[in-house]
């Protein structure tokens, strides 16, 4: 999976008016916990809807780079939650979860139909899908971009089953 880098910059203090100062300045509070102790940032909104889009499981590997410091080791991290205004649809909160490359986590995946069914082609039926993403345990250099599932030899009334789906190696 490729990583994208994601620019970051620190903030001090909380609160609803912080907040909004922020979000009107054009970045979004954000939070990154997972290593030694949790830390308050910020981020660009643009660019972390840039990297979701089109994306059919928003779980992605990400190089974090603290904005104005010196390039430190590097740090990972996976957008654990995204927030949104439910009436403007704009980002309102980030939540990143910093991730180390030895240790394996749980993300979610999202599923991908492959072929055409035969219940649809041959019997006229309707393909259902009714789980678009799987929650998978790996390391995070290792985390999939999709999981293939192939419907080709499904008939009416026929189910493909979470079992039945072939992992990547190491998933």
């Amino acid at each position: 999976m490729e990583m994208q880098q994601l620019t970051i910059k620190r903030r001090e203090g909380t609160g609803k008016q912080l907040a909004k100062r922020l979000r009107r300045a054009g970045a979004v509070p954000a939070i990154l916990y997972g290593g030694a102790k949790s830390e308050l940032v910020t981020v660009d909104p643009k660019a972390v809807m840039k990297m979701i889009q089109g994306r059919a499981g928003t779980t992605q590997l990400l190089t974090l780079a603290f904005e104005g410091e010196a390039a430190g080791p590097s740090r990972m991290a996976i957008i654990r939650a995204l927030q949104f205004d439910p009436v403007s649809e704009d980002l309102v909160h980030v939540d990143l979860q910093e991730v180390s490359a030895d240790r394996a986590i749980t993300v979610r995946v999202g599923v991908h139909p492959v072929g055409e069914a035969a219940g649809v082609k041959e019997q006229k039926g309707i393909l259902n899908i009714v789980l678009h993403e799987l929650e998978v345990s790996c390391l995070p250099a290792a985390i999939p971009s999709r999981i293939d599932a192939d419907v080709s030899a499904l008939m009416i009334g026929d189910v493909l089953t979470v079992a039945s789906l072939q992992a990547p190696a190491g998933v």
